[in-house]
């Protein structure tokens, strides 16, 4: 068996080892002296405190070696290095963590989403940094592939020389809409519409930013301006209303009397290449003003404000941008006839 050396005869070999390491140009290391040496490594580290045991001696010289090496000073930043290589192994030790919790969620369905959602993210990483933003995409890819399941049915049906079924190829189950209002940011923690300039002009500002968000995140087929004094009947018409042309249609809800307020949603929908389409709703002010009298308590509008929004409204016109603009009058229905004109 080898005899152990003596502490005298550790130091003595690991001072020649660092000569001879320096003269041939190699990085001194610890690991590089303490092999050399055929000392323990341990001995090599973290010596500053104890000056009189012989290692400190070595740890000097193994210093400036490295210092006045052509080889890369590697025993001067171990404690960088240590600290460099535990955050590391610690960031390796979530993902590893984070991999082994998808895999218990996956299945097929999954992983066919996380394919699309990665070509997604691929496009546009910003776009995905948010767990609801990936919902939102998740969620676009399902519909996507039931309604390119659907199509395919009504196809093979037809060139079997077949009629397929109605509910095959309705439009509805290829469409989605949206509906944004400002009235929704109205509602105080109570959920009581209050009113003051303040928290409209709060509501409009959001409202806005809501509709950037949609049109970053999925662009719509059609924006449709729904314009008209409160108790005109937008919200009853929006949420009855059904597209009739597939895609994702985006309802913009608000009195908006204003061209310049109108004028702010034509030039978003002009900056990505969507159709707009104002639809006005020309209810008389008592129809209005009743219809507001009849709403729930938590969402009375006062007479006052609306008589004021009819009485400042700036008529629409054909220089402000839209494609289409569509005239409701009191008591028109929402359904086909509606629809399909203001698409």
């Amino acid at each position: 068996m080898k005899s152990r050396k003596s502490h005298s005869e550790a130091v003595s070999a690991a001072l020649a080892e660092v000569a001879r390491l320096h003269a041939a140009g190699l990085s001194v290391t610890p690991s590089s002296v303490a092999r050399g040496a055929s000392i323990s490594r341990s001995n090599l580290y973290h010596r500053e405190g104890a000056r009189n045991d012989g290692w400190s001696k070595v740890v000097r010289a193994m210093t400036i070696a490295s210092e006045n090496s052509s080889a890369p000073a590697v025993f001067s930043r171990v404690r960088g290095r240590d600290a460099e290589l535990k955050e590391l192994h610690d960031r390796i030790a979530r993902f590893d963590d984070t991999l082994l919790r998808l895999e218990k969620l996956s299945s097929k369905t999954f992983r066919s989403l996380l394919d699309n959602y990665i070509q997604f993210w691929k496009k546009d990483r910003d776009r995905c940094e948010e767990k609801s933003q990936l919902a939102a995409l998740l969620e676009e890819v399902t519909a996507s592939r039931r309604h390119n399941k659907e199509l395919e049915t009504t196809l093979r049906l037809l060139s079997a020389g077949h009629e397929p079924r109605q509910d095959n190829y309705k439009v509805s189950h290829l469409s989605k809409k949206i509906i944004i209002s400002p009235d929704t940011y109205m509602l105080d923690e109570n959920g009581v519409y209050t009113f003051s300039k303040h928290r409209a002009n709060e509501a409009w500002q959001k409202a806005i930013l809501e509709v950037d968000e949609q049109l970053r995140l999925r662009v719509p087929s059609t924006i449709l301006v729904l314009v008209g004094p409160q108790g005109a009947g937008k919200s009853t018409w929006a949420a009855q209303h059904r597209p009739s042309v597939p895609g994702i249609s985006l309802y913009f809800d608000a009195t908006l009397p204003f061209s310049a307020d109108r004028s702010a949603l034509v030039v978003r929908a002009r900056r990505v290449g969507v159709k707009v389409v104002c639809i006005r709703f020309l209810t008389p002010l008592e129809q209005c003003i009743k219809n507001c009298t009849l709403r729930e308590p938590e969402r009375h509008v006062q007479e006052k404000l609306v008589r004021t929004v009819f009485n400042v409204f700036e008529e629409i016109t054909v220089d402000e941008g839209f494609d289409e603009i569509h005239l409701i009058r009191s008591g028109q229905s929402s359904g086909s006839g509606a629809g399909t004109a203001a698409e």
